[in-house]
This record gives C-alpha cells, sequence and structure tokens, in this order.
C-alpha cells in the first residue's frame, strides 16, 4: 500500500528519513496502523498547530486500513480541536457514536462469558471522549449551554462508571467555570 503524497510530505517535513518510509510497504496493515498510531500520538503531545496537521495527514491514512479505531478516530478529533476546526470534530464525534455504540455492543453480546460491567465501561469509553471533545468544542466555539450539558453528562456518566459518585477536579473546575460564565452572560443581558 502506497502512502498519500500528503503523509509523505508530513513525514518528510518533520524529519524522517525516506528510506525509513519506504519500508513501510513491508509491514502489514497492523503494523502500519500501530506506526501511524504511534508516529500520531507523538505529534499530538506537541500541541502544535504543524504538528496537529501533520498527525491529521498520518491518521487519515491509518483510518484509510482501521476506519473504525477508536483510538483513531480520538486523535483525529484532538488534531481537529487543535487546528481550531470545531465544528469538525464536533461532527466527527457525532457521526461515529452510533456505529462505535453497536460496535461494542455487538461484541459484548457475541462474548457471553464477557463480565457485563466491562461491556457497559467500554460502552461508556466510547461516549466519554467524544463527550470530552465536543465540550471543549463547544467552549471555545462560545456555546456555553451545549459545553455545560456536555460536562453535566460526563459527570453522570462517570459517577455511574466509578459509582462513587465524586467529580474529577478537571470536570468541577470546567463545570464552576461555564456555570460562572453562563451567570455572568445573563447578568450583562439584564444590563
Amino acid at each position: 500500500m502506497k502512502l498519500s503524497a500528503s503523509v509523505r510530505r508530513s513525514l518528510r517535513a518533520i524529519g524522517r528519513s525516506k528510506k525509513v518510509w519506504h519500508l513501510i510497504g513491508y509491514f502489514t496493515d497492523s503494523q502500519k496502523v500501530s506506526l501511524c498510531m504511534s508516529r500520531s500520538a507523538e505529534l499530538l503531545q506537541q500541541r502544535t498547530s504543524d504538528a496537529a496537521f501533520s498527525a491529521l495527514g498520518i491518521v487519515a491514512e491509518a483510518l484509510s486500513i482501521s476506519g473504525y479505531s477508536e483510538k483513531l478516530l480520538e486523535m483525529k478529533g484532538e488534531a481537529l480541536c487543535t487546528v481550531r476546526k470545531y465544528n469538525e470534530a464536533i461532527q466527527l464525534c457525532e457521526e461515529t457514536i452510533d456505529i462505535a455504540e453497536k460496535n461494542f455492543s455487538t461484541v459484548g453480546s457475541a462474548n457471553q462469558s464477557a463480565n457485563m460491567d466491562d461491556s457497559e465501561c467500554k460502552e461508556s469509553s466510547v461516549r466519554l471522549w467524544r463527550w470530552q471533545l465536543m465540550s471543549k468544542c463547544y467552549f471555545y466555539l462560545g456555546k456555553l449551554d451545549a459545553a455545560l450539558d456536555l460536562i453535566e453528562k460526563l459527570e453522570q456518566l462517570r459517577s455511574t462508571k466509578n459509582k462513587g459518585g465524586s467529580m474529577t477536579q478537571e470536570s468541577s473546575t470546567c463545570l464552576v467555570t461555564v456555570r460562572d460564565l453562563l451567570c455572568r452572560k445573563v447578568c450583562c443581558q439584564l444590563l
């Protein structure tokens, strides 16, 4: 399988040797996906637009092999958010959640001996990363009501998942911030 021109350019731009990438042709599809995931993860850790654009190209190549990979879809969403394509990131989450939930519920029902809690945990993780990403995107887009709604759903999901009901520090801070901004918005509208 040949890598697309944009992926080859991205890889050269980030200092990868042509010789190494020529050898990719000898790898199996799973090895290619694994290699793309590793490189994309490295790029996304940089948290720069240039690195995120490069990661998008690499993830697109991997998704052409493994189109329903949750990890790849999550990486694509994060990269889209990093390059400020918030609406595209939201659309990705909305378009893929149904099929992902069906895939996990099918796996859970096919494996009768599997623990139901494990199946439910996987299903909730499908929603978890999507709702986290969507709430962040809505926040950056200034859609505070939508962000607040998703943050509250996240906390409800986490409390059900953890059975302890405790809110994480990050979510608690985010929830308070969004509520405070919404209150200020209402106060400004009243003036």
